[in-house]
């Protein structure tokens, strides 16, 4: 049989077409192979990174510093130029509450001041990052710090840790807790999959910090990909989320629920604690390295003669057991601290922090 131009401009046509098909196949699996690779290759470190979680590493004192006591806590200067004498003292304490906070600290900064001969000016802040970065500007002289915190403030701030909350001389410590609404059908950590769990800011150790490494370390659950954040910024505001049943599961400091609880903002019948961690150091007291050496020792030797007697600050930390202000080893008693802050693998940088908020991370 004789073959027609018709019939080989055919033939030539169906060559191209399962040509151009058999390679648009090609493009399409290979495609599906890179989204697959870059599925487990890429988001999930892209996920964990987002929240601040990345490979191990071991924290420092910045390189400005010198330790020659090897206590990890920055010495003052030997130039006396570089000592800060400042007219006033100015005082922080965290960063949430700075309207009933300033009125704690009222009687205890008058008696600061009149030891040291300075004033002493109660400077709220409006955010931990804002703080850290009144403490390594100098800005700040005196500072109560959240317990997270402390190791940034210390390696990149100058920050001296001086004393924390105790009684008899033995510090008050707190515990990590995850606490679940009582009318949920949480009761467990490995519950907390596909469910949403409110956390703090990123420079809390029980408010995020602590509850990521857990979970991720002892259960394989790995936030964004496991679960879903909402981030509330204070312990306060995710005790109350939990109480007016806005959230179901949240990681807290339990002495902010027994403070919550004692101010009848959220009842015990409210909440069930599904898990609650070994004690861990609570906030502390300390002043910038570079502070004159005998204004640094006159303002350590007031903090420890103030009397707590009939004062708002034995009101306000009697819920865990503080009576008065006790010394603290920083290489010690933070050393749990130090290794979940290692384990969350993010370099100390103050900046590096305020960039950490992402439209992942829910304020509401």
């Amino acid at each position: 049989m004789n073959t027609t131009e018709s019939d080989v401009a055919a033939n030539s046509f169906s060559g191209k077409r399962v040509f151009i098909t058999t390679l648009c196949v090609l493009v399409i699996g290979a495609a599906c192979y890179w989204y697959g690779v870059n599925s487990v290759e890429t988001v999930e470190p892209n996920a964990l990174r987002m929240v601040g979680l990345h490979d191990p590493i071991e924290h420092r004192l910045d390189e400005q510093y010198s330790d020659a006591n090897g206590d990890l806590v920055a010495d003052a200067p030997q130039d006396e130029k570089l000592w800060l004498d400042p007219p006033t003292i100015n005082f922080s304490y965290l960063a949430s509450e700075q309207d009933r906070y300033s009125e704690v600290w009222a009687n205890f900064s008058k008696f600061v001041g009149e030891k040291t001969g300075k004033p002493v000016k109660f400077v709220p802040q409006e955010s931990a990052d804002g703080q850290l970065q009144a403490i390594r500007n100098g800005e700040l002289h005196l500072a109560g710090v959240n317990s997270g915190s402390v190791p940034l403030a210390v390696n990149n701030c100058g920050f001296v840790p001086i004393c924390s909350f105790g009684a008899d001389d033995k510090l008050a410590t707190y515990r990590l807790q995850f606490i679940a609404r009582s009318d949920s059908p949480v009761r467990k950590l490995e519950d907390i999959r596909s469910r949403q769990l409110a956390l703090t800011e990123p420079t809390s150790n029980s408010g995020w910090k602590a509850p990521m490494i857990f979970l991720l370390r002892e259960h394989k659950l790995k936030p964004i990909l496991d679960y879903d954040i909402v981030q509330m910024r204070t312990h306060a505001n995710s005790i109350n989320a939990i109480a007016e049943g806005e959230q179901e599961i949240a990681a807290v400091a339990s002495d902010e629920l027994e403070l919550a609880q004692s101010r009848g903002q959220i009842k015990k019948e409210d909440y069930v604690v599904i898990y609650e961690s070994d004690p861990i150091c609570n906030n502390v007291l300390g002043y910038v390295h570079n502070l004159k050496p005998e204004l640094a020792e006159s303002i350590e030797k007031a903090i420890y003669e103030f009397d707590w007697t009939d004062s708002k600050l034995a009101e306000e930390f009697s819920t865990i057991g503080a009576s008065q202000l006790v010394s603290v080893d920083y290489k010690q008693d933070f050393k749990l601290i130090r290794e979940i802050d290692n384990a969350m693998g993010r370099r100390h940088a103050i900046e590096e922090r305020a960039k950490l908020r992402t439209p992942l991370l829910s304020d509401e």
